[in-house]
């Protein structure tokens, strides 16, 4: 089921185009294999493959549900698009034994989807690969209190966009998107650091929990995006915040 929104929306005369849309639908096929080294350590292999269809599409456009990253649309929309991911997945684990933990995974994919004008291309999220890595750490003091360690490590492949054209965004004074060569290119490839800090003091009744968390702490600002500029005429780059550091304390009773 989609966002309520598509189903709600009303276009232009006020009718509601898309009330009677079907579900998306898929066939999900995976192949498994896990390897047991120790009683805390494992190792798994996945082999998937998700075939999409009944996604709601755009008559004629390269317009998928597949690639809505959330926002208001009112088009006419029917249930013929299709698409499909297909993958490899590694994890290697060890469980949090002698007070630390670690998670390594990796993945290689493939993502694809079929718009309103039959043409099939890149998925959005067709970044290709995502490797990530955790590590975990804690203390425990005689006294019962915990200092815990905790970092993450991600490097992924760059998301798939619909690109501005210019000179027509020029022509309008509004963004019109080159949709004939949508998701055609690809950002570049994005990689991250989080980390936390955290130290638990424990009562007999209750417990303080004190943490410093940090994410992105090389503060990458990967471009996201673009965006028509219809002020300076040109496209602007979108990119997030950066690094962002968060305090807490938590109670527990």
């Amino acid at each position: 089921m989609e966002n309520l929104g598509v189903y709600l929306a009303r276009d232009a005369n006020g009718i509601q185009s898309n009330k009677n849309l079907d579900f998306s639908k898929a066939h999900h096929f995976v192949v498994g294999y896990t390897i047991n080294f120790d009683s805390d350590k494992q190792l798994k292999i996945e082999v998937y493959d998700q075939e999409l269809y009944s996604i709601p599409v755009i008559p004629g456009s390269s317009y998928s549900m597949i690639n809505n990253p959330g926002g208001y649309l009112n088009d006419l929309m029917i249930n013929k698009g299709e698409g499909r991911n297909r993958g490899i997945d590694v994890t290697f684990e060890k469980y949090l034994t002698e007070g630390y933990y670690y998670l390594a995974t990796a993945s290689l994919y493939d993502s694809k989807y079929t718009g309103g004008d039959g043409v099939e291309r890149n998925s959005r999220y067709n970044g290709k690969f995502a490797c990530n890595f955790l590590f975990g750490k804690e203390f425990i003091f005689d006294n019962g209190n915990i200092l815990g360690l905790n970092l993450r490590t991600s490097f992924t492949g760059g998301e798939y966009y619909e690109p501005v054209d210019l000179p027509l965004s020029i022509r309008q004074n509004r963004e019109v998107l080159d949709l004939a060569n949508a998701f055609n290119e690809s950002l570049k490839n994005f990689y991250y650091i989080d980390i936390s800090l955290l130290y638990r003091i424990n009562y007999e009744t209750f417990g303080i929990t004190f943490a410093l968390q940090i994410k992105n702490l090389l503060n990458e600002k990967p471009v996201t995006g673009y965006s028509y500029n219809t002020l300076l005429k040109g496209l602007d780059e979108n990119r997030p915040l950066g690094i962002i550091p968060m305090f807490n304390c938590k109670i527990d009773f």
